[in-house]
């Protein structure tokens, strides 16, 4: 939970912050590999966990927290940003 800032490579090669990758991104990515398997078998869903943190998040910011900006980066701003966009995804499934 909010981590210093980290600049990592994701899928295709984008670059994205560290924490949000793995608190959003990678259930996301892991999400979208298992649906059609989840839709195809009867009984099966998707529990979705968000910290608390999420209900301080003012604002779904879907730009500026997926890129790489470490100068208007805020580890608990990013935080909340993540625990979010869970929420988001979820009501989109």
């Amino acid at each position: 939970m909010a981590t210093p800032f980290k600049a990592v490579a994701v899928a295709g090669g984008a670059m994205s912050e560290e924490q949000f990758a793995v608190n959003h991104l990678d259930h996301f990515a892991l999400t979208g590999l298992l649906k059609k398997l989840l839709e195809s078998t009867p009984g099966s869903r998707v529990v979705n966990r968000s910290s608390s943190a999420s209900d301080f998040c003012k604002v779904l910011d879907l730009n500026g927290y997926a890129g790489v900006n470490k100068e208007a980066f805020s580890m608990l701003d990013t935080y909340q940003q993540g625990g979010i966009q869970h929420v988001g995804h979820l009501l989109l499934l």
